[in-house]
């Protein structure tokens, strides 16, 4: 079995990628989203990069978007200053939800 996002090979009985943490299968349980700043692919200080994460887009993707609106009005710089501090750490350095590997 392979993973969908990032062409990783699981197990058949695999509930999360084990690579990028994404969902492979429902597990019965109910997991909400966090907004955290992604300590593992950040270029500056991880608010982009949490905020796709969060988002389910590329990170390239909310980078671009910041910096047209820190050029054009100056809101994107506000913005992200505010998120910086505002939003906590993912300091496992793993995809959100990923689940440890089995032993």
């Amino acid at each position: 079995m392979f993973c969908t996002k990032c062409g990783g090979e699981t197990t058949a009985m695999t509930a999360y990628c084990p690579q990028c943490g994404k969902q492979l299968r429902f597990d019965g349980g109910v997991r909400t989203p966090r907004l955290e700043r992604d300590m593992a692919n950040r270029k500056i200080a991880g608010v982009c990069s949490g905020l796709a994460n969060y988002l389910n887009l590329d990170a390239t993707l909310i980078r671009i978007a910041m910096l047209t609106a820190a050029i054009a009005g100056g809101f994107g710089f506000i913005a992200y200053l505010i998120a910086w501090i505002a939003m906590p750490k993912n300091m496992s350095g793993q995809a959100p939800y990923a689940l440890p590997p089995a032993a």
